[in-house]
This record gives structure tokens, C-alpha cells and sequence, in this order.
């Protein structure tokens, strides 16, 4: 990993205006090691975001993921290309509880136009996997950052 790029490229990311979304899930980019096309992002799931049992909804772990994997996929690229998701499997191991989670998204292989990318949600200080998603995106022109 070529740490300063990957430094300069979080300092970048966290300095970046917020969309809505990574402000409604506190979207908190803690590593990015674009040789090897991984991120790690902190997340806080409301209790808002659960169902009448307390678990929070699918829904809502896909968007931390989807997240993400994006991220994953455009710090390889230095923020040159945006990702815009054309599919995605979600598999939810186990119930997740409100709180904070954190989500390790990896670029599995590129092409050109073409990112698979994997991610894998945990809570936050858990080592068991709670969630898994896997993805395909297409790399555009349009610049992310």
C-alpha cells in the first residue's frame, strides 16, 4: 500500500461536501487503501432504521454497503470516475441491532468500464459478519470528489 496517496486520499474523501444519505447513516471513512482496492467506513444505524423487533432493515444495510463498495471502487480510480451501482445481492446473516457497525468493501476485480466489488458488515468491535453484499458498477466519467 502507498501510504501517502492512500492518506491523501481519505483527507480528501472526509473533506468532501456530504451527500444526504452519508449523513443519515454518519458515514465515517476510516481507511482507504486504493492499491488494494479497500475501505472501511464506520456507521451509526438509528433506531429509526429497525422494524418492530428492534432489527434494523435490510434496506438500510445495503445502503451502508453500497456506500461502501463505491468508495472502495473510486479511491482505486483517485476520485477520477464516479460508480453508480447496476446490481447488488444483500445477505443478511444475522440480526442487527441499532448502533454503530462498520463496513469492509473491497474492489474483487476491474475492467475498464466495469468494477465487482464485495463488502462484508460487522457491529462495530464484533467479529462475527452480520451482513454481506456483493456488487456490480459501472465506471462513468462524471468525478465523485
Amino acid at each position: 500500500m502507498n501510504r501517502p496517496v492512500a492518506d491523501d486520499l481519505l483527507v480528501r474523501l472526509k473533506a468532501a461536501p456530504r451527500v444526504g444519505c452519508s449523513d443519515l447513516l454518519d458515514s465515517q471513512p476510516l481507511l482507504l487503501d486504493p492499491a488494494a482496492g479497500h475501505a472501511r467506513l464506520r456507521f451509526t444505524a438509528g433506531v429509526d432504521f429497525c422494524d418492530s423487533n428492534g432489527h434494523v432493515l435490510g434496506g438500510f444495510l445495503a445502503a451502508m454497503m453500497d456506500e461502501a463498495m463505491a468508495i472502495a471502487a473510486v479511491a482505486q480510480r483517485h476520485f477520477r470516475q464516479a460508480v453508480p451501482t447496476l446490481a447488488m445481492q444483500l445477505s443478511c446473516l444475522r440480526p442487527v441491532t441499532p448502533g454503530p457497525l462498520l463496513v469492509d468493501a473491497w474492489v474483487r476485480h476491474s475492467e475498464p468500464q466495469l468494477a465487482f466489488l464485495r463488502a462484508e458488515l460487522r457491529t462495530d468491535g464484533g467479529s462475527e459478519v452480520c451482513a454481506t453484499a456483493n456488487a456490480t458498477a459501472r465506471y462513468t466519467q462524471d468525478r465523485p470528489l
